[in-house]
């Protein structure tokens, strides 16, 4: 009006997912992948401490998500365990600006296991954990003349246990199962490699409350 005219910004879209199974909705104390169109102005960082002096932030119904590393197209981040499940609107911002909102849902639980590459489908990560050895896959059958163990590395399942593997359609044996380490959101099993199992052997986790992993997902065995 007054003869001004005035362009409010764009605003982009997004869609949040598992961070590791890149399916599915975000889950509650997990790790979730922000997808999208130029969500940062092509600031790129590789810790939470690169999103803050690049002034990278992530709001979901008013709540701060920690920004863990972020690009153009994927901002990576935790969803706090305060914040509970449902609907919710999810809001990015580069330097006070908002780029790009929508709304997404946030659930209890929702098993991923991370990949190699990270697609969602392939090769889990994963480590044999038989002897302290922690090695990358290819793994053996046995270790010391026992089943060998292995530790495979996701997020989505902490909050519905306990929980059933299978590995190559074979129950295993759970020996372990929540958190990895100190790094947020971040999960762990360690389950044990069924006898009878070689080759790439699929990896399917369910969660207590049904939630089941995406399949596509092996290990291989020796």
């Amino acid at each position: 009006s007054f003869g001004v005219e005035t362009v409010l910004p764009v605003v982009g879209h997004l869609t949040m997912t598992n961070s590791a199974s890149l399916q599915g909705d975000a889950p509650l104390d997990g790790l979730a992948t922000i997808a999208g169109t130029n969500l940062t102005r092509g600031l790129t960082g590789a810790t939470g401490a690169d999103a803050v002096s690049r002034g990278v932030r992530v709001e979901i119904e008013g709540q701060s998500a920690p920004v863990l590393s972020f690009n153009d197209s994927a901002i990576h981040v935790h969803i706090p365990q305060s914040l509970g499940t449902g609907v919710g609107s999810v809001v990015v911002t580069v330097a006070g600006s908002v780029i790009a909102a929508d709304d997404a849902r946030v659930v209890g639980a929702n098993p991923g296991v991370f990949t190699i590459p990270q697609t969602g489908a392939g090769e889990a990560v994963a480590l044999l954990a038989s002897g302290a050895a922690y090695t990358r896959s290819p793994f053996p059958a046995r270790t010391n003349n026992q089943p060998s163990e292995i530790a495979l590395l996701g997020t989505g399942w902490r909050n519905s246990l306990p929980v059933t593997v299978q590995i190559g359609g074979k129950s295993a044996k759970v020996n372990y199962v929540g958190k990895s380490g100190g790094f947020p959101g971040l999960d762990q099993i360690n389950a044990v490699i069924p006898d009878g199992v070689t080759g790439a052997a699929s990896v399917v986790i369910t969660t207590a409350s049904g939630a089941v992993s995406r399949s596509g997902v092996v290990i291989t065995v020796q």
